[in-house]
């Protein structure tokens, strides 16, 4: 959008346009804290970066990565969760039988 401003080069180096700290994660994060300092910062991507070498990008975690994880974490609770309440009622009609 701002590239479509008469008044912003198109061949301005980004460096021009930078205001302040990049967020970054690092690969030993949490998905919580990933995803609130997604929150934080309103971005939808955070750069993956190495501690020992933060100008190394190893990966870009999206908030859609974040939702995957969570939907494959939910899917597999609630299907132990079904499986436990499937033994459990097994056990209740043989108990009756």
């Amino acid at each position: 959008k701002e590239l479509l401003n008469s008044d912003l080069s198109p061949d301005i180096k980004v460096k021009e346009i930078l205001n302040g700290q990049l967020a970054v994660v690092y690969p030993d994060n949490t998905l919580k804290e990933s995803l609130d300092l997604m929150a934080i910062t309103n971005l939808n991507r955070l750069p993956v970066v190495e501690k020992a070498n933060p100008k190394k990008i190893t990966a870009i975690l999206s908030r859609s990565d974040i939702l995957k994880e969570r939907k494959k974490y939910l899917q597999r609770k609630n299907q132990f969760t079904r499986n436990i309440n499937l033994d459990n009622i097994s056990k209740i009609r043989t108990k009756m039988s």
